[in-house]
């Protein structure tokens, strides 16, 4: 009895050490065959995973804002570079205030984890191409009870990344019949200091200055509420220059103080 008691035992042991290294079998193909797909997936991010992005961003821009995003193309790691080729953003049919936007080739350098966390120090860069840019606002934009156009406060606006901006066409369709045309712009932003270089402007409408086309050149530094022009240059239909002097941005008013010299420039 204690023989086939023990061939009993013996016979039965190999059971739950054959059925564990079927489990572990099991685990091991799930877990390779997760690799394999988050590698799979991670390869074809751009091909794949952009493209899901985007059409799942622009079905609630749409809905929600009355928007519609495109990008053509992707290309980079993800994780701390990105870059988009082909990106549009359009308002819908109909819109009161129509909008569009196109960039050739917008860079984004970024820290992914971070941005997915909401903190948006995550984006370090930002860079554009070849920009063109179709705005038209409606006469409540911006605009106060008295009907006076209003300013963002700079002292409640987050740190900006740095920002590179090359090639920018814009056309922009103010109330009253106003209009403003920037040709060829270009523009840079790094550690709070602002440069733009504008070389062909045109006004369209009535504007309360003169001339209607020149260019300009301007450096400007943040300094919380207060941005100081350490370089400011108008020329073609007139002469403007401005060594110095600031800006102040509140309450929702601009405040200029700066010596101004120049010749040609009439206005309020």
């Amino acid at each position: 009895m204690a023989r086939l008691t023990d061939s009993a035992d013996a016979g039965a042991s190999p059971r739950p050490t054959s059925l564990g290294r079927r489990f572990a079998r099991v685990g091991a193909g799930l877990a390779v065959a997760g690799l394999v797909a988050c590698g799979a997936l991670y390869f074809a991010r751009n091909r794949v995973l952009g493209p899901l992005l985007v059409a799942q961003a622009s079905e609630w821009l749409e809905r929600e804002r009355g928007i519609v995003l495109g990008v053509d193309g992707f290309e980079g790691g993800w994780f701390s570079e990105l870059t988009l080729r082909g990106v549009s953003v359009t308002s819908v049919p109909g819109a009161q205030e129509p909008l569009h936007v196109h960039v050739d080739e917008l860079r984004l350098e970024h820290e992914l984890f971070r941005l997915l966390r909401g903190d948006l120090a995550g984006l370090q860069a930002v860079s554009a191409r070849g920009v063109e840019a179709r705005i038209e606002l409606g006469a409540g934009s911006g605009a106060d009870s008295e009907g006076e156009t209003s300013v963002p406060e700079l002292a409640g606006l987050p740190p900006l990344p740095s920002i590179a901006l090359e090639r920018v066409d814009l056309d922009l369709r103010l109330p009253q019949g106003r209009a403003v045309e920037l040709r060829n712009a270009r523009a840079t932003h790094a550690g709070g200091k602002l440069a733009l270089e504008l070389p062909a402007i045109k006004l369209a409408g009535e504007w309360p200055i003169l001339p209607r086309e020149f260019a300009l050149v301007a450096d400007v530094a943040r300094e919380g509420e207060r941005l100081d022009v350490t370089r400011l240059e108008v020329q073609g239909g007139a002469q403007l220059k401005a060594s110095g002097g600031s800006v102040r941005l509140a309450a929702g008013r601009v405040q200029l103080e700066t010596p101004l010299e120049g010749e040609g420039v009439r206005g309020q």
